[in-house]
């Protein structure tokens, strides 16, 4: 499975791990990633060098729209795995879906829209950085 094909764009992070992904321990991870208000991650392992991770529906304080979801992808004789955060669709389609009903009243919505986009890209900037550093502390 291509990682690319399930998400229309994406965040790139490398991080050093001569081992590759075999020894990962999605325990591990998940408690080194994780936040005090944030759901917790779920963690999949897809094959021995790509494991595909999202935020739970239910857990945490604090409930929001995650706007992308993660895969690490790890390539044989590399020393390093690739972290990759990709869009969910849903946010493409309700982007679209806001630009064809509003017409040029999108611009009323446009500045609250982006603040909304820069905080839960923010938010998951910071997710995904968490994963990288619990991958690299190992």
């Amino acid at each position: 499975m291509d990682a690319r094909a399930v998400g229309v764009a994406e965040a790139v992070r490398r991080v050093e791990r001569p081992h590759g992904l075999a020894d990962v321990s999605f325990d591990d991870v998940q408690k080194r990633s994780a936040n005090a208000a944030g759901t917790p991650l779920a963690f999949h392992r897809l094959d021995t060098n790509l494991i595909a991770f999202r935020e739970k529906t239910y857990g945490g304080m604090l409930h929001y729209a995650p706007l992308m979801r993660g895969v690490i992808h790890h390539t044989e004789g590399e020393q390093s795995v690739v972290l990759r955060g990709l869009v969910n669709w849903w946010f493409v389609a309700l982007t679209i879906t806001l630009l064809i009903t509003l017409g040029r009243g999108v611009r009323h919505i446009a500045m609250i829209y982006i603040f909304v986009l820069a905080i839960l890209y923010l938010i998951q900037g910071v997710r995904f950085y968490r994963v990288a550093s619990a991958l690299r502390s190992r």
